[in-house]
């Protein structure tokens, strides 16, 4: 036991350090059916690194205790050979007896066990999420999107659609289903920063698109997120309030972070000009519309001077500010027509097709629903994939029943 009479030795910090790579050593060791690498190739590969030896210079002399110098270079380079053998017989019988020598307990290596299962654990998703699945690849299967009827006081209701499902086929499938009545105007709404910010999902846009995107979310932003459906009263109101012949140009109250500060902004061609105020010979900024995403509302923890705002970021892009909790970038206004003049213009720019589908639109979409979109009896995760093969479940009495509270006029609705 000569060899743990040396170890105890060392200095604290040393053993341990050294106990650690010795484990760590035994480890690869013990998968040597995988890698090829024994106790001999493994000591051959790290002696030379943990025990470095060097041969003292004739004249120098040498610690009697070890190794005399010898004078000519051939010797010189035999003595050489030999301790590195040494080092590596050291190196190796530390890895063989590594359990005795360090006095290893079985609850060591079962948690060194389970430390290095995690990390390759952790690995597989790092590499998983580097890699998102193409959105092309995805079409033929089915997902689960949850869905709030109303606000998210109601149950959450969890609906099975096709990957390519656009918001106008969502909606018209809840209306169908619900016999609503189709002039309440009802949309998809994107919902997030606890219920702050909230934007109708155009009719063109693609629902899974939509939640998808806020994987790339830090979780403690996005974990509250959710789709909502509801009547769109917001673009009843862009509709009143766009001309396209306004030229907006407004001091508003601007923030980055926390803070708002008054600054200058301009619409035009389908662009926001931003200055710090009307008389900036340049801009600091020019935003094109079609590169925002825009939501109604601003985070009340930014202190908004007034309750007309509304906030944005920029699609693709990070939609909060790395190490704080402000989301994008908002802006308010004096008035609450001079928001909507302000959201209608850029809405409109966004999808100048219009803010609702004209009839014969949903008559197509109608006639090319008869494709199955089928609603879970039983809770499922939202964005979970699904089978294809799964089999169809009607629509529950209790659900109906709740879209019909939504409406202004209920007498309409039929349960069958």
């Amino acid at each position: 036991m000569k060899n743990k009479d040396l170890l105890n030795q060392l200095p604290v910090v040393n053993y341990c350090t050294l106990k650690k790579v010795i484990v760590h050593l035994a480890r690869v060791v013990d998968m040597e059916e995988v890698n090829k690498m024994n106790s001999g190739n493994i000591a051959l590969m790290f002696a030379p690194v943990l025990m470095k030896t060097d041969v003292p210079s004739p004249g120098v002399g040498a610690d009697p205790q070890f190794h005399q110098c010898p004078q000519d270079p051939q010797s010189r380079q035999s003595q050489a050979f030999n301790i590195v053998n040494e080092e590596i017989t050291v190196i190796k019988d530390l890895i063989e007896n590594s359990s005795e020598l360090f006095e290893i307990k079985d609850g060591e290596l079962e948690r060194e066990r389970k430390i290095e299962d995690a990390i390759k654990r952790i690995e597989q998703i790092k590499r998983r999420s580097e890699i998102p699945p193409s959105f092309d690849s995805m079409l033929d299967q089915d997902f689960i999107v949850g869905v709030y009827i109303g606000s998210r006081e109601e149950d959450v209701v969890n609906i099975k659609i096709p990957v390519s499902t656009s918001a106008l086929e969502f909606v018209n499938l809840i209306i169908e289903r619900g016999r609503l009545d189709v002039s309440d105007n009802w949309s998809l709404f994107e919902v997030i920063s606890n219920g702050q910010l909230e934007r109708p999902i155009h009719y063109t846009e693609n629902v899974v698109e939509v939640t998808l995107s806020w994987g790339g979310w830090p979780i403690e932003h996005c974990r509250d997120n959710h789709i909502c459906f509801k009547p769109n009263k917001l673009y009843e109101d862009l509709e009143v309030a766009y001309d396209r012949r306004l030229h907006l140009q407004n001091e508003l109250k601007f923030a980055q972070s926390k803070n708002f500060q008054k600054a200058y902004f301009e619409f035009h061609d389908g662009k926001i000009l931003y200055r710090r105020d009307n008389k900036a010979a340049g801009n600091i900024a020019t935003w094109n519309i079609s590169d925002l995403i825009i939501y109604n509302g601003v985070q009340q923890e930014r202190m908004p001077p007034t309750q007309y705002g509304f906030s944005f970021y920029f699609a693709g892009g990070e939609p909060f500010h790395k190490g704080s909790n402000w989301f994008g970038f908002s802006i308010c206004c004096k008035t609450e027509q001079e928001l909507h003049q302000w959201m209608a213009a850029m809405i409109f720019s966004q999808h100048p097709e219009g803010l609702f589908p004209k009839a014969d639109a949903k008559a197509q979409i109608a006639a090319r629903q008869k494709r199955m979109i089928r609603m879970p009896s039983t809770a499922e995760l939202p964005l979970s994939p699904q089978s294809p093969s799964s089999a169809p479940v009607k629509l529950t009495k209790n659900f109906l029943q709740k879209l019909s509270k939504i409406g202004n006029d209920i007498s309409h609705v039929k349960f069958s």
